[in-house]
């Protein structure tokens, strides 16, 4: 402690928010990683979520399609003009052949 008396009340005041400072750094720096795979994880749960949800709605058209109460043309519009009010842009490619692009 004696050491400190040395330095001015001012000069002891700035080691300490230097201290803290550097704390408050290394702890940032240490959490980061746990933050972007946080992000990361939430991007993948949105994504999988939409995903699923068109693909629900697509199924539930082509259901209809196959019960005969919509025919071919409209099973194929009716989920379009849902999707075209939204403003996210999605290619969803079911088997090898059908390609369906949502806007």
């Amino acid at each position: 402690m004696q050491f400190l008396r040395n330095f001015s009340i001012f000069q002891r005041l700035l080691m300490i928010l230097g201290v803290v400072a550097l704390g408050l750094m290394l702890l940032s720096l240490t959490s980061l990683p746990q933050q972007f795979s946080s992000l990361e994880q939430q991007q993948y749960e949105k994504t999988k979520n939409l995903v699923e949800n068109t693909f629900g709605i697509i199924e539930h058209f082509y259901d209809l399609q196959q019960s005969g109460e919509l025919s071919q043309e409209q099973a194929q519009k009716q989920p379009l003009m849902l999707f075209q009010s939204s403003a996210t842009t999605l290619t969803i490619t079911i088997g090898s052949m059908t390609t369906i692009q949502i806007w």
